[in-house]
């Protein structure tokens, strides 16, 4: 969906509209409430946050997930054992008496880029500081006391925790950033207002709304 802005007596209204709509008219799903939906979504989202069971499963699941060795390290390592392996080749040469100028240039290049490689993999270990599980945590539960009253506390909220929104005539469902992270919220459950945008959802389709708040 994209946004769209419209002018009424008094005030600017926003909505979320199908871009097939705007544009090819195939889709005949009906703009929503730019402030009604985002709205929505940051109530659960921090309803999310306060579960201390599902704190406590991310907290354990990053701190896992952190453990995992860097991609490039293994690539890097292969090529420090490969470098090591000729710098012990011509070793072997000098110890035997076969020495030249060329053989003596080779190992100090090879020596050399032993070094940048070394120095390579320690800065690779350097980007991924380990965290403890209390650090993770913390920085998890800071999101709790975001003012979500502002638009940059719900931006940040979502940019840390919503993925997408897939919004039906009946219902939206969001996908959280973790494992197993979707709930999906029935129009039915939430109290009618004269102010909701329910009766304007149109007809059944499926839109992915992705991202919120990011126009």
């Amino acid at each position: 969906m994209v946004g769209e802005s419209g002018m009424g007596t008094s005030r600017v209204y926003r909505y979320y509209k199908c871009a097939n709509t705007k544009k090819v008219h195939i889709c005949d799903k009906k703009a929503v409430r730019k402030d009604w939906i985002e709205d929505l979504v940051v109530e659960k989202a921090m309803k999310v946050l306060h579960d201390d069971k599902l704190v406590e499963y991310l907290t354990e699941r990053i701190y896992v997930l952190q453990g995992e060795e860097n991609p490039r390290i293994p690539h890097l390592k292969g090529q420090l054992a490969d470098t090591e392996k000729r710098i012990e080749n011509l070793m072997n040469a000098i110890e035997q008496g076969i020495i030249t100028d060329t053989t003596k240039d080779r190992l100090a290049q090879l020596e050399s880029k032993k070094k940048e490689i070394e120095i390579a993999i320690l800065q690779e270990k350097i980007k991924k500081p380990f965290l403890t599980k209390e650090q993770i945590q913390f920085g998890i539960e800071r999101f709790r006391n975001l003012d979500i009253t502002t638009l940059e506390g719900k931006r940040r909220l979502i940019d840390g925790f919503v993925n997408s929104i897939y919004l039906y005539d009946d219902k939206f469902t969001i996908t959280f950033n973790f494992k197993d992270g979707t709930q999906t919220v029935f129009f039915s459950e939430i109290e009618a207002t004269k102010n909701s945008d329910i009766k304007s959802l149109g007809a059944p389709k499926t839109i992915k709304v992705e991202p919120l708040i990011r126009q």
